[in-house]
């Protein structure tokens, strides 16, 4: 009788010690980094405005003109893109490339804010950034044609992968029609989160984020974000998705306003002795692109989070959002850099907030400090 105790004793100890190797394994999550357009005010006129209205740009001096601009290596330099086409990025602590610095970042907030999860691979895909609707369309069977193979590669390795998509713009746009191929090819694989950042909405994509291709959503969007409107090629856009006589918006989509609030004291438009906060919520282009010397045109030197994108934070924004008691599909998030908290409420309650630890004002120093390093280094 004592043995038999002793050997279920031993058994019920296995049991549990395996249970917990079991739950402290992380997650494998594949990244994939799509990026918006390129080059548009290298490439824009009154001519090539009239060509994108047409169905084929084939043969346009404003696709030629993307072409050369798309191959010009300064493309790269203040953004997470590489090539055309699937292009991994290599993890390293020394980044040579302004891609495998945001993803060596990214690398440093998941190991933060998810801890939970391993990053076991990262890939950017490159397109042609043309805004016509055509090139849109093939586009996005051009990626299912190369990302299809990818997965399945992944998910052999990995059974349980967590495959997660960064989109940035029309980037977006091109993710979401996706849902057809998906539908297609007899639903071979799912996307766990689809992250969209400054993302211009249009009537005839907001019913792909309905598709089951998709399980989690998130659609982050700034106010101060005027481009997102200017895509009026075929359909207007607007900044967010709303219930249409088509389709309803689903649960699980969440859309998130990002404001960032600074004292008056910290902005360079206001006085030392100004004690109240002001809002400088990021433009379109600070919302993916590094800041550098050389862009400042599109990234404002005073602006709070200067150099980060602040799609680099997402991991931050999602933990937050999963540890609130804030729930709302549709939230107004607002970061303080100079304090470790943010404030989040429902996007229509603006009596209500609830304040939620966030990225620490000595984590965002360290992440622009290394930024910064990183373009004094860098040579053109």
């Amino acid at each position: 009788m004592k043995h038999f105790l002793i050997s279920v004793a031993t058994l019920i100890t296995l049991l549990s010690s395996f249970q917990t190797c079991k739950s402290t394994e992380k997650q494998p999550c594949l990244i994939v980094i799509v990026h918006g357009t390129i080059g548009v005010e290298k490439s824009m006129n009154l001519g090539n405005i009239v060509d994108l209205f047409r169905w084929n740009i084939d043969n346009s001096a404003y696709k030629k003109r993307q072409s050369h601009v798309r191959q010009n290596p300064r493309t790269y330099d203040t953004q997470a893109t590489q090539g055309l086409g699937m292009q991994p990025v290599i993890i390293t602590n020394k980044p040579t490339t302004s891609a495998e610095l945001f993803v060596n970042i990214y690398q440093e907030s998941m190991a933060l804010y998810r801890p939970n999860e391993k990053l076991v691979g990262c890939y950017t895909y490159g397109w042609s950034a043309l805004l016509n609707i055509r090139e849109r369309c093939l586009t996005a069977y051009r990626f299912w044609d190369e990302l299809k193979p990818l997965v399945q590669q992944y998910k052999s390795r990995y059974p349980n992968l967590k495959i997660k998509f960064l989109t940035f713009s029309l980037a977006s746009d091109i993710t979401l029609r996706m849902a057809q191929m998906f539908e297609q090819d007899n639903k071979p694989f799912y996307i766990d989160e689809l992250i969209m950042w400054g993302s211009p909405i249009k009537c005839e994509t907001i019913c792909f984020s309905t598709s089951p291709f998709f399980k989690r959503i998130y659609h982050f969007y700034s106010r101060c974000d005027h481009i997102v409107r200017l895509d009026i090629f075929r359909t207007a856009s607007k900044r967010t998705m709303d219930d249409s006589n088509r389709c309803k918006i689903p649960k699980k989509l969440t859309q998130v306003e990002v404001k960032i609030s600074v004292r008056g004291e910290d902005d360079p438009c206001c006085c030392k002795a100004c004690k109240r906060r002001f809002y400088r919520s990021p433009i379109h282009s600070e919302l993916w692109n590094f800041g550098t010397p050389y862009n400042c045109f599109w990234y404002r030197r005073g602006a709070p989070l200067f150099p980060l994108p602040t799609a680099i934070l997402t991991e931050g924004f999602i933990n937050a959002m999963e540890k609130s008691n804030t729930k709302s599909n549709h939230i107004v998030f607002e970061i303080r850099p100079d304090q470790d908290i943010a404030r989040i409420r429902p996007r229509y309650k603006h009596c209500y907030f609830e304040e939620i630890p966030f990225v620490s004002p000595d984590q965002l120093t360290t992440w622009k400090d290394e930024v910064s390093q990183f373009y004094e280094n860098f040579k053109h």
